[in-house]
Parts: structure tokens; sequence; C-alpha cells
């Protein structure tokens, strides 16, 4: 029987060995031979660590790659969620605009497509006769317009100011969504704006005052024609 410690032969009913005292557990091998099986065995271990490096490097690389597109899609999603849609200003913005151009699509764009339907059906018009109806209103805005081509002449600008911006809250608010919910229209907020709108003609300026009141749907403001009665000019 070998030692398994230090590789001395011993009787076959030895306890422990005789050279190192190791206390002896069976029949062992000679140590040259353990020392080879033993180097073999460190030579697969080696290969086996090495393999898994490799890989794990590899995965790095692939995660370096995919990671900056991730967080860019996760940016983009995050800002439009936070930023999405029409603010309350765009709106405004487009709906001075459309008017000094007498682009009565452009108005209706920012009025909620459910609110048109609703209102052309209980009007007993369909989408068929919408193109009529946008003929008519770009007609009133052409004869506002006309009106004061025929003060200031054809040389004139237009610019204009949100003077006063004010939350509708509270049991307004309130109102406001029970009256819009029976239009099939779910609305989050709503806003009432003052605008000043100055025309200026040979360095002199003219201005009036416009009331313009707002509501949100999803994440975009629209007009709040409910409110507004005339979409055009108060004078």
């Amino acid at each position: 029987m070998y030692c398994g410690k230090c590789g001395t032969e011993n009787t076959e009913n030895a306890s422990f060995c005789k050279n190192c005292g190791e206390r002896l557990k069976g029949v062992q091998r000679p140590a040259s031979s353990r020392s080879g099986e033993n180097r073999t065995i460190e030579k697969l271990q080696t290969q086996h660590r090495q393999q898994p490096a490799a890989n794990i490097r590899s995965k790095k690389r692939n995660r370096r790659t995919f990671i900056p597109v991730v967080v860019v899609v996760l940016l983009l999603l995050a800002a439009f969620m936070l930023f999405g849609g029409r603010s309350y200003k765009a709106t405004i913005d487009q709906f001075v605009d459309a008017q000094f151009r007498a682009d009565a699509a452009a108005i209706f764009n920012l009025i909620p497509d459910e609110y048109i339907d609703y209102t052309l059906e209980e009007e007993g018009y369909d989408r068929d006769d919408f193109n009529d109806l946008l003929r008519e209103v770009d007609k009133s805005i052409q004869d506002q317009l006309d009106t004061i081509k025929g003060y200031l002449g054809e040389n004139w600008s237009v610019s204009y100011e949100i003077v006063r911006v004010e939350d509708i809250k509270g049991d307004t608010l309130k109102e406001f969504k029970k009256a819009y919910r029976t239009k099939d229209v779910k609305i989050s907020g709503a806003k009432f704006a003052e605008v000043e709108i100055t025309i200026t003609v040979d360095e002199r300026d003219a201005s009036f005052w416009q009331d313009i009141s707002l509501i949100k749907v999803g994440r975009s403001w629209y007009l709040d024609v409910d409110s507004m009665g005339s979409l055009f000019w108060n004078g």
C-alpha cells in the first residue's frame, strides 16, 4: 500500500505511513503515476477555466454594443411620455396662425375627432359633408380678413402674446369632463387663455384680445369649442 502523501510503500495492513505518519486510506498507486494523472486533470481544468472566460469576454462585448441602443430607446420613450403630444402654447400658436391664413382645415385639426364626429351626427351631417363645412368656415374667416384688409391694405403683419393663462380645476373641471363625456371625449385637463393679438402696419400697432379655451385629451391640447362659442375674434 502506498502513502497518498509521500508515496512511500507500506505493508498491506498498515494504518499509518511509516515514513510521514499520514493515515492510509486504502490502496494507492505510485506517486509517479498519480503525478501524471494530476497533470492531465490540471490541464483539463485549465482548459475548462479558459473557455468560459472567452465566452464571458464575448458576452461583455455584445453587452457593450447592446446597452447604448437600449439607453437611447428608453430615453426616447421617456421623452415622449413626458413631453409628447401638442402643448397648449402650440395649440394657441396654430390656431392664431390658421385664422390669419383662412385655413379652416388647420383649425379643425385642433378639435378632437370624437367631438367632430359627434357634432356632425347631431346636426345630421356625415364625413362626406365635411368638405362643404370646411368651405363655409373658410369663407367666414376670409370675410373677416377682407374687412381687416379694407382698413389696412395688404402690407400688414400680425403677432400675438399670451397675456394670461388659468388652469381650470375643481368642480368646474368636473363639469367640463362630464359635458365632454357625453360627446365621447375623455378630457384630463382644461385651461383658459387670454391672448393679445397685435396688427402692425406702417410701424403703427393696433391690438385686440381673444379668449381661447383649451382642453387636454390624451397628451395633446385642443380647442374647447363648447366654451369658446365662436372660434373667431371677439372684436
